[in-house]
């Protein structure tokens, strides 16, 4: 991924910060609109949105598929797009990374294997859940 201007959060922790339209991942321009994207390799999860930014951590996305990083970067924009709903924001990632042509149906076997062992928490479903609603909004 492509450098950008490096700011301290806190002394043990740097971040590195792109500005709205300087992001790529695998080489290919992705952001969020004005939304400026972080990358923070202490986060204990892929990503998180919040308070106008997208946070990204790409030591979880070694070995993942072009697409599913993208289908991470749209997932966590889709909070700032669609709210809170951890459903409605898979819903609306998967449309775009179908309508954007990245996210190709058999794509799902990959998110298969990648959300089977996610038993889910308070705010998220299931994987096999996840991937299931998914599919059906590809589908519409």
């Amino acid at each position: 991924m492509a450098g950008g201007a490096l700011c301290s959060a806190t002394p043990s922790r740097a971040l590195t910060t792109f500005p709205p339209g300087t992001f790529n991942i695998d080489g290919v321009p992705a952001g969020c609109g004005n939304v400026p994207i972080i990358l923070d390799t202490s986060m204990a999860d892929v990503g998180m949105s919040g308070y106008g930014l997208i946070y990204l951590n790409p030591t979880h996305f070694e070995g993942l598929e072009t697409g599913l990083r993208l289908w991470w970067l749209a997932h966590e924009c889709a909070h700032h797009v669609v709210g809170p709903s951890e459903l409605a924001a898979d819903c609306w990632s998967i449309r775009k990374g179908r309508d954007e042509g990245w996210f190709p149906p058999e794509m799902f076997g990959s998110m298969d294997r990648m959300f089977a062992h996610n038993h889910g928490d308070s705010e998220h479903p299931s994987g096999p859940v996840r991937v299931s609603h998914m599919r059906a909004c590809y589908q519409s």
